[in-house]
């Protein structure tokens, strides 16, 4: 794992909270911002957990593709559902808003992910060139 992969992967993360605000537009209130804030470092997290995938063949890595959406969605639902549930604690602790965050991001995940899903094969293709060092140049 290089340098130019966790940027590209930091930065992926970014356009990933873009298409999530964009999906998520109506939703009530401010938390979404909490996971559009969060989405970079989201990226990276799966960044790192995709690197393995690499090595895998083609459609092993089109199939963990999908799986990254899904962890990602996850990681997104739960910083919202974090935010929410810090935000109007007050009344007492209960996790209710984290599971529903969650879900609401699976749900939107689900009903998306053809296109969902093509884009993260874009994404971890890009990121994939990304990753592969420089062939040396002859001496």
């Amino acid at each position: 794992m290089n340098a130019k992969y966790l940027i590209g992967s930091f930065l992926s993360g970014g356009c990933w909270g873009g298409v999530a605000y964009l999906m998520g537009i109506r939703y009530p209130g401010t938390a979404i911002w909490a996971g559009v804030a969060a989405s970079p470092v989201i990226g990276l997290i799966v960044g790192v957990l995709m690197n393995p995938t690499y090595r895998w063949s083609t459609w092993a890595r089109v199939v963990a593709s999908l799986l990254s959406v899904y962890v990602g969605a996850t990681l997104f639902g739960l910083v919202v559902g974090a935010y929410r549930l810090f935000k109007v604690s007050a009344g007492g602790i209960t996790y209710d808003p984290i599971f529903e965050d969650m879900a609401s991001a699976w749900y939107g995940t689900t009903i998306y992910f053809p296109a969902l899903w093509a884009l993260a094969c874009l994404n971890h293709f890009l990121l994939g060139m990304v990753r592969r060092p420089a062939p040396e140049a002859p001496l």
